[in-house]
């Protein structure tokens, strides 16, 4: 018995390095891409950002998960957009694709993926980039 927890409790070990490891691996990833990756929830709150959120947005993370677009100042006009097309993906379990326009002819393309949980959507995670430079 005492040999058969001690096994137990190697491969739980082991397990735990292997998750911690792809743990990493994934933010690492996550953090290099040249896209602005992000999650929210059915409130329009951002749950998760990669680096590049924070670098576009020119604040810390710490100042951007938990708020949505609006808290942070973005445009009517933009924040419009942006939670219709993760309404619609939330309802539709199905992934959108938005474009974002803003007034200094900046233009994003954003596709929106919803995470299912399931059978249900529990968030939407939206990979953006910038296709024109104003």
């Amino acid at each position: 018995m005492e040999e058969t927890i001690k096994r137990l409790n190697e491969i739980t070990e082991r397990l735990n390095t292997v998750q911690n490891a792809n743990t990493h691996n994934l933010r690492v990833i996550l953090e290099h891409l040249p896209f602005v990756v992000a999650q929210f929830d059915k409130d329009y709150r951002h749950t998760f950002i990669n680096r590049r959120v924070s670098e576009e947005l020119g604040i810390s993370p710490e100042q951007i998960v938990g708020k949505t677009n609006r808290e942070l100042g973005m445009p009517d006009e933009v924040c419009d957009t942006w939670e219709a097309g993760i309404k619609r993906t939330f309802e539709s379990r199905e992934i959108q694709k938005v474009v974002i326009k803003y007034e200094d002819g900046r233009v994003w393309d954003t596709t929106m993926i919803p995470e299912r949980t399931n059978g249900s959507v529990r968030s939407v995670i939206t990979i953006t980039s910038r296709v024109h430079t104003g």
